[in-house]
C-alpha cells in the first residue's frame, strides 16, 4: 500500500502540467465492528487510496483517470482494485444552455474468493442543462447508458439505460427546490439457464431478463444562518417489471452484484445540517431511514428454514462528519483537506440474518495538487 501510495503521488506529480483540474489523492483509514452488516457482526479494519486527476486536450475535450484500491486487514479476500479511464467534453454552451457528454471505461479486479464480482465495464453520459436568463429555475435532464460484463459470472451481465430529469428553483433568498424523477431499465446480455442449478441460484428459471423502474424524490434547502444550513430530502422508488437474479449462497448481498438499485424498491427519508465554523473547517450532522422491500428475495430463519415472506429491512442511518481544509501557497500542492466520519446503521430485518447494527469510525487525508 506504501509503494501504491508513493507511485499515486509521484504520477500526481507528473501530470500536473496541461490538467484542467489538479490531481487528487486520498487516502482513508476506517474500522467497523460489522464488516457484512449481519448478525454475526465481525469487525475490521479497512483502508481505502484512491488517485483521479484529468488533462486538458484540444476543443473543450478533458482526459481523466481514476483509480482505488480498498484493502480488508482481516477479511483480505474483500480487498479489490478499480481504475476508469475517460473523456468528457463540453459541446454546447451559451447564456442560457449547457450541453456536456463523457464515454468511460472501467476495470475492477478481486482477490480469487470474490472474483465472481470482476468486471469490464462501458460507460457514458449526456447531460442538458437549460436556465433562461433571469430565471429563477434550473431544468437539467441526464441520459446514462452503461455495460457491465462480469467476467467471471456472465449470468449477472447487463445493459443499463437512465433517463432523469431535474427541476430546480429558487423560492426565495435562502430557500430552493428541486423535483427530481427518472426512469431506469436493466436487461441481462444472457438468458438464464434453465436446470435445477438455475433454479437455486435465482430462484426462477423463468425469471423476465429486462426491469423497469421509477423513481421520483424531492429536495428542500434551507439557509438557517450564514454558517448553517438545512436540507430536506424524500425519495421513493418503484419495480415496474421484471425481477434481478441473485445467488442466495453469496454472503454479502449489500454487494453490488446482488443489491443493486432493482433488487428493491421503497423509499427513503434524509435529512442533512451543515455548520460552518472557522475557516475551512465545517461539521456535517445527517440522519436516514431508508425501506427495501425486496423483490423475489425469500426471508429465511437462522436455521435456514422458509419464513414464506419476502425480505423487507427498515434501515436508519446516523452520521456525523467533521471536515477541515489547509490552502496552501505552494507551486504543486494546493489544499490539503483532513475529515473524520462516524456511521451507525441498525438494520431492522425479517431476515434475522441480516437482523444487525453496525458501526463505522473513518478518518482520511485528501491531497490537491
Amino acid at each position: 500500500m506504501k509503494r501504491w501510495l508513493a507511485a499515486a503521488v509521484l504520477l500526481a506529480g507528473l501530470v500536473r502540467v496541461g490538467a484542467a483540474s489538479g490531481p487528487r489523492v486520498e487516502v482513508y483509514s476506517a474500522f467497523t465492528d460489522n464488516v457484512f452488516s449481519t448478525y454475526q457482526a465481525q469487525s475490521d479494519w479497512m483502508t481505502f487510496s484512491y488517485i483521479d486527476f484529468d488533462v486538458a486536450l484540444p476543443a473543450q475535450t478533458n482526459l481523466f483517470y481514476a483509480g482505488s484500491v480498498s484493502v480488508f486487514a482481516d477479511n483480505d479476500d474483500l480487498s479489490s482494485h478499480t481504475h476508469r479511464v475517460g473523456l468528457n467534453r463540453y459541446l454546447h454552451w451559451d447564456d442560457e444552455m449547457w450541453v456536456t457528454g463523457a464515454v468511460d471505461a472501467a476495470l475492477r479486479q478481486d482477490r480469487s474468493t470474490y472474483d465472481f464480482r470482476d468486471y469490464l465495464q462501458g460507460h457514458s453520459v449526456l447531460e442538458i442543462r437549460y436556465r433562461p436568463v433571469a430565471a429563477a429555475w434550473v431544468l437539467r435532464g441526464t441520459y446514462e447508458m452503461k455495460v457491465q460484463e462480469y467476467t467471471q459470472s456472465p449470468a449477472y451481465s447487463f445493459w443499463e439505460n437512465r433517463l432523469q430529469t431535474r427541476w430546480s428553483r429558487t423560492l426565495r433568498p435562502g430557500t430552493s427546490l428541486q423535483l427530481r424523477g427518472e426512469m431506469a431499465t436493466k436487461s441481462y446480455l444472457r438468458a438464464a439457464d434453465t436446470d435445477v442449478l438455475s433454479e437455486l441460484l435465482y430462484g426462477s428459471a423463468t425469471r423476465d431478463r429486462h426491469l423497469l423502474q421509477w423513481e421520483g424524490g424531492l429536495r428542500v434547502g434551507q439557509s438557517l444562518a450564514d454558517w448553517a444550513g438545512l436540507q430536506l430530502e424524500a425519495t421513493r422508488r418503484q419495480n415496474l417489471g421484471g425481477s434481478g437474479r441473485f445467488d442466495s449462497g453469496i454472503l454479502d448481498t449489500d454487494d453490488d452484484l446482488f443489491d443493486d438499485r432493482f433488487s428493491h424498491e421503497g423509499q427513503t427519508l434524509g435529512a442533512r445540517l451543515k455548520l460552518l465554523g472557522a475557516p475551512g473547517s465545517q461539521i456535517s450532522l445527517g440522519a436516514d431511514h431508508e425501506t427495501r422491500d425486496f423483490v423475489d428475495r425469500v426471508a429465511y430463519d437462522l436455521d435456514g428454514y422458509s419464513l414464506e415472506t419476502s425480505r423487507s429491512d427498515r434501515r436508519l442511518s446516523l452520521r456525523l462528519g467533521l471536515q477541515k481544509t489547509f490552502w496552501l501557497e505552494n507551486d504543486w500542492l494546493s489544499e490539503i483537506i483532513v475529515d473524520l466520519d462516524v456511521v451507525r446503521r441498525d438494520v431492522d430485518s425479517n431476515d434475522p440474518y441480516y437482523d444487525a447494527v453496525s458501526h463505522t469510525v473513518t478518518a482520511g487525508i485528501q491531497f490537491g495538487f
